[in-house]
């Protein structure tokens, strides 16, 4: 009976959503038709359209944007320089020792007068080399229509509409090889997996923010092939993520808890719709394409549902906020433990007889924060602090013993011990005063009562 209930309810909320939020299936293949249409109308010889965002997957929901992807034809990435060059192409080689996990610099390997720009005024030179500027290249693009720089995008004046310039690698990078062999549930079949493969990726024109080579990074991104992935959705899988974007939208992001309305309009977003997006898709590798039914839609939830889901979330969410901080923020562990390993490379450099250097604060933590300062502690090694005085006195240190009755938990006072140094100097300033007479055995050194 219960299960009956539950695939009535499910099957009628597949209903609703088709036939008030997203639509029937015919009507998101017509929609996805027309971007089709549209992206290749405007295809020319200097860019390539590409509809992307909520509307670009076929979903046409109220609030959904419409973002424009334009990647720029006549110029390439490679990974390598093991290609043969076009003549009428400018080509950048990848390099990524030097950043983040997910981004990487881009330095010019060839160019031709042939472009229609001058290559050079958007790149940075360091060294002989140049190196492609994010910022330079977005400015290339503003202007009357596009007067707003928002992150790698160009906002209009009304801010309905979002466009981003991009760059294309025609093949697949090394970073990203594992996904080709991960096993998964048949999900995406092979011959989807080498459309992918064959489609390359993008460059977004931003760089990892606080770093000090933030404009020439540029991040690495996925978007077409998150795009095809979505487009072998079945229509149940599309309504179950169309319905997690709702959610997110209208009760995880509406932030209700927060009691001042100021703070809730402020404060940023708990989630993104992305991370919902890499979930999705994890589902669907994990679980076998037959779960997608139309019946498999549940929103029969009990207290033990909510607990489960509250679970998930929570792990979900976690993984997303590491990912997050280990790309944007803190680094990975191999770039906290480079950072550690350059900070006491440089405090052994700068130690000597008198002092040992100490880089301290959360530089010296391995955090590369933005705004972290760099705290250095200069330790003088003259000096030395004991508890007790059961050791053996060196002669070229002055000692200190710690007294703590009279002060506050923390705080010690300290007497000298053995200053042997200050005792050779007192004996060398009184044997200077001393004349030859007064060295006398015997001698007086004043006068007495008897003379």
């Amino acid at each position: 009976m219960a299960e009956s209930t539950t695939k009535n309810e499910s099957i009628a909320l597949y209903r609703y959503l088709c036939q008030n939020i997203v639509g029937t299936e015919e009507h998101v293949k017509t929609v996805r038709m027309l971007n089709t249409i549209r992206d290749n109308l405007s295809y020319d010889q200097e860019t390539a359209t590409i509809t992307s965002g909520s509307r670009g997957e076929g979903i046409e929901m109220k609030g959904s944007d419409l973002d424009i992807m334009r990647t720029i034809r006549y110029i390439e990435v490679c990974e390598n320089t093991d290609i043969r060059f076009k003549h009428e192409k400018t080509y950048f080689i990848m390099e990524t020792e030097d950043t983040k996990p997910g981004f990487t610099q881009l330095r010019l390997v060839y160019t031709n007068h042939g472009t229609p720009v001058n290559i050079f005024e958007q790149c940075e030179e360091i060294g002989d080399e140049c190196y492609f500027s994010n910022f330079k290249f977005k400015r290339k693009f503003t202007g009357c229509v596009w007067s707003t720089v928002h992150g790698p995008c160009l906002n209009d004046e009304s801010g309905q509409y979002d466009i981003a310039y991009y760059l294309r690698c025609k093949s697949w990078i090394t970073q990203a090889k594992h996904w080709i062999r991960r096993p998964n549930n048949s999900w995406p079949e092979d011959d989807v997996k080498q459309a992918i493969i064959k489609h390359g990726i993008l460059f977004v024109p931003i760089g990892d923010k606080g770093s000090i080579k933030e404009d020439l990074e540029w991040r690495i991104s996925f978007s077409v092939a998150e795009k095809f992935l979505i487009y072998t959705f079945t229509h149940t899988q599309l309504l179950c993520y169309a319905l997690m974007k709702i959610i997110l939208k209208d009760v995880i992001n509406k932030k209700e808890f927060l009691s001042e309305e100021n703070i809730r309009e402020n404060s940023p977003d708990l989630l993104c719709s992305y991370f919902l997006k890499t979930i999705v898709f994890w589902v669907s590798e994990e679980l076998p394409p037959s779960i997608w039914k139309t019946s498999t839609i549940e929103v029969n939830i009990d207290l033990a549902d909510i607990n489960k889901m509250a679970e998930s979330a929570t792990v979900n969410e976690s993984l997303a906020l590491y990912g997050y901080i280990c790309q944007n923020i803190v680094g990975t562990e191999e770039h906290v433990k480079y950072f550690r390993m350059m900070n006491s490379m440089r405090d052994n450099l700068t130690c000597d007889q008198c002092w040992t250097t100490i880089t301290s604060g959360s530089f010296g933590e391995g955090l590369d924060l933005k705004d972290s300062v760099v705290d250095i502690m200069s330790i003088m090694n003259c000096f030395e602090v004991v508890e007790e005085l059961n050791i053996i006195f060196k002669p070229n240190m002055t000692y200190f013993t710690m007294a703590t009755e009279a002060t506050k938990t923390g705080y010690p006072q300290f007497y000298k011990r053995n200053q042997y140094s200050v005792a050779i100097t007192i004996l060398q300033y009184s044997l200077l005063k001393c004349s030859p007479d007064k060295l006398c055995l015997g001698s007086r050194l004043t006068s007495s009562k008897e003379d």
